[in-house]
């Protein structure tokens, strides 16, 4: 796995020196997601003074992430079935906690199945928040008409799933603690 070029948040993912996928990393600054922001403040929390050692501040930042990651599978939802109707079901994975380099994250993720069991669709994305003013996507996904962040070959997808978790974990992303 390789940055696709210096000027884009893509790293390509290479088989025998073919491009088969991609994975996007997006930084988003808190004040771009308000529904994030009151879902924090909701909880009590300020940003920039949460403690991720404190289990508390942990799992109210995870309740709120999971609370946008929610958000985000109604409005998908909602546009699969104006797009397709009812020919594919929407299937929604459960957020889980997952380390995303130091930071506590969620892995989340949603397919779309035809009635015959093809998948036409998956997307994988792990989501962090650093506490005080980014929240970090990292996305992935097989839909082959999307025209960026994604693999064409299902096979290729579910092959890199596992190594990418692995990554996940490994990263290095900024936190305002260190």
């Amino acid at each position: 796995m390789q940055a696709c070029e210096p000027t884009q948040s893509f790293l390509c993912v290479t088989k025998q020196g073919q491009r088969i996928g991609t994975v996007e990393l997006q930084r988003w600054d808190l004040e771009q997601l308000p529904d994030l922001q009151s879902e924090l403040s909701r909880s009590g929390l300020v940003p920039g003074l949460l403690t991720y050692d404190n289990p508390s501040d942990r799992a109210q930042v995870l309740t709120a992430l999971k609370a946008s990651i929610a958000d985000y599978y109604e409005t998908i939802r909602t546009d699969r079935l104006a797009t397709y109707g009812t020919r594919a079901a929407f299937l929604a994975e459960e957020p889980a906690e997952v380390p995303v380099g130091r930071l506590p994250g969620l892995v989340y993720g949603f397919s779309r199945v035809t009635k015959t069991g093809e998948v036409q669709e998956r997307y994988l994305s792990y989501m962090a928040f650093d506490g005080s003013r980014y929240v970090y996507n990292i996305t992935t996904s097989f839909d082959p008409p999307a025209e960026t962040g994604t693999f064409e070959e299902l096979a290729d997808f579910e092959t890199f799933v596992p190594y990418l978790d692995s990554l996940v974990a490994a990263l290095n992303l900024p936190h305002p603690d260190w």
